[in-house]
C-alpha cells in the first residue's frame, strides 16, 4: 500500500514517548494506560504487547488526531494492521511446523535422524522411549530397534556408534541421495541450525495449499478493511482541520 502523507500544517505533536502521548493536552483520557488506548487490542499468548504499541505509536505519530473520533479511528486501524501480522505469523508457523512432526508429509526426516542422533549421544539410556517418536517415523524406529537390540553390545558406547554409523552411512543418504559425514557433537548442533532442504520446503507447500487460499482470501479482507479504515480516517482527519480552522 502507498505510504500518504497525513500531516497537516500547523499541528504540532510529540512521539518521543508513549507516556507523552497518552498525557498530552491533545490526548485527554484519565486512566488512559488501565481503560484507554492499549485495552483496544486483544494480546494473544506469545505476543509481545510492546510491538502493538510500538505500531500504535506510529500511526498515532502519522495521523497526529486532536479529537477522539480519530483517534479511535487509528485504534481501529492499528487492530487491523495488527490481525494481518498476526495472520502472516500464524501462516508461517503453519507451514514450517510440518517440517519437524513425523506424522507430516512434509517431515524432514533427514532433520529428525541429526536430532534424534544428538538425542541417543547424550541420554543413551533413555532416547528411544522419551525422543524417538519426536523425530522419527514408527518404521525407522522399528528398524533401528530390529536391527540393534541393546542386548547384542557389550557397552552403551558401542551400542551408540553402531546405530550413529548407520543412520550416517545407510539411513539418511537414503533420503539425502549422497552420503552425509559423520560430524562430531560440535558440528552436528552447527549442522542442525543450518539445515536446509528444498524438497521439504516444496512438500510443506503442497500440502499446504488449502491453507495458503485460507491466508489469501483472509489478506484480501484484512487489506480491504485497512483500506476502508484509512479512508475514512483521512475523511476524519479533513473535518477534524476543518473543525480547528473555525
Amino acid at each position: 500500500m502507498r505510504k500518504q502523507n497525513h500531516s497537516i500544517p500547523g499541528l504540532k505533536y510529540d512521539s518521543r514517548l508513549i507516556n507523552s502521548v497518552i498525557r498530552s493536552r491533545k490526548y485527554k483520557r484519565p486512566n488512559a494506560q488501565k481503560a484507554g488506548i492499549f485495552a483496544a487490542a486483544a494480546i494473544m499468548p506469545g505476543e509481545d504487547s510492546r510491538e502493538y504499541q510500538e505500531l500504535l505509536i506510529e500511526l498515532m505519530d502519522e495521523w497526529k488526531p486532536a479529537g477522539p473520533t480519530l483517534r479511535e479511528g487509528v485504534i481501529d486501524l492499528a487492530d487491523w494492521i495488527w490481525k494481518r501480522r498476526r495472520l502472516r505469523k500464524f501462516i508461517q508457523t503453519q507451514l514450517i511446523g510440518g517440517m519437524f512432526h513425523p506424522s507430516s508429509p512434509a517431515f524432514n526426516e533427514a532433520w529428525g535422524f541429526m536430532v534424534f542422533t544428538h538425542c541417543l549421544h547424550t541420554e543413551p539410556e533413555t532416547c528411544f522411549e522419551k525422543h524417538a517418536n519426536k523425530h522419527l517415523r514408527p518404521v525407522k524406529i522399528n528398524y533401528l530397534k530390529q536391527k540393534f537390540p541393546r542386548s547384542n553390545y557389550q557397552s552403551t558406547s558401542q551400542w551408540v556408534e553402531a546405530i550413529t554409523k548407520e543412520i550416517f552411512s545407510v539411513l539418511i543418504p537414503a533420503v539425502q541421495g549422497e552420503r552425509v559425514p559423520e560430524p562430531g557433537q560440535e558440528q552436528m548442533m552447527e549442522t542442525l541450525r543450518r539445515w536446509k532442504d528444498d524438497r521439504q520446503v516444496a512438500a510443506t507447500i503442497l500440502q499446504a495449499v488449502e491453507l495458503l487460499d485460507y491466508e489469501f482470501k483472509q489478506s484480501e479482507l484484512l487489506e480491504q478493511r485497512i483500506e476502508r479504515k484509512t479512508k475514512s480516517l483521512f475523511q476524519l482527519k479533513t473535518m477534524e482541520q476543518m473543525l480547528g480552522q473555525t
